[in-house]
């Protein structure tokens, strides 16, 4: 848990966990006793959605092992952050063509690890991770998309004050933008 200090030994085992489920990945055996697999479905679910290309370069994606003590623990990817490069990138923010295969758009150093996380865990990786999705559709997305209207109004005179003091924007230049991003979603 201390990642000011760690020790070499805490290193050497956090190594191990990981080394040993990345190459059970890499070998395309069952991952099932490497990776939580609702907490890898939840965390690629949110990267998908917000197309978050930091994935495929993957210097912000975070994992931990569940107890480094056990041999058998099972990594649990999360938390979630570091979204300057989603909805398209800070330069096109909801621009991005949401209905492309986000699995393919990315020629990152991390492209083919990604698309082994996403593709390799298998079967019942795939039920949950379908699951996942289509619950989102049927019963989450109007909700969202909901929100991204609700925040705007809450927000607005904030984003109008912020511009005084920092020219980033008011808030008619915000409402393009939560416009796009509701067209997007």
């Amino acid at each position: 848990r201390d990642t000011e200090n760690p020790t070499p030994l805490t290193l050497d085992m956090v190594s191990r966990v990981f080394n040993r489920s990345m190459k059970a990945l890499y070998d395309q055996e069952d991952v099932e006793y490497y990776f939580d697999l609702n907490y890898l479905a939840k965390f690629l679910f949110v990267d998908e959605l917000t197309c978050n290309y930091e994935l495929f370069h993957p210097k912000s994606t975070f994992c931990y092992a569940r107890n480094v003590n056990d041999s058998s623990t099972s990594l649990i990817f999360g938390p979630c952050w570091d979204y300057d490069w989603c909805f398209g990138g800070p330069a096109n923010y909801f621009v991005s063509n949401s209905v492309a295969n986000f699995w393919e758009k990315s020629d990152g150093a991390g492209r083919v690890w990604a698309k082994a996380i996403r593709y390799n865990p298998g079967s019942k990786f795939n039920k949950i991770y379908y699951r996942l999705w289509h619950n989102f559709v049927h019963n989450d997305l109007d909700e969202l998309v909901d929100f991204v209207e609700d925040y705007y109004n809450f927000a607005k005179y904030s984003y109008s004050h912020d511009d005084t003091k920092w020219s980033k924007g008011d808030a008619e230049q915000y409402a393009q933008l939560k416009d796009k991003a509701k067209s997007w979603l």
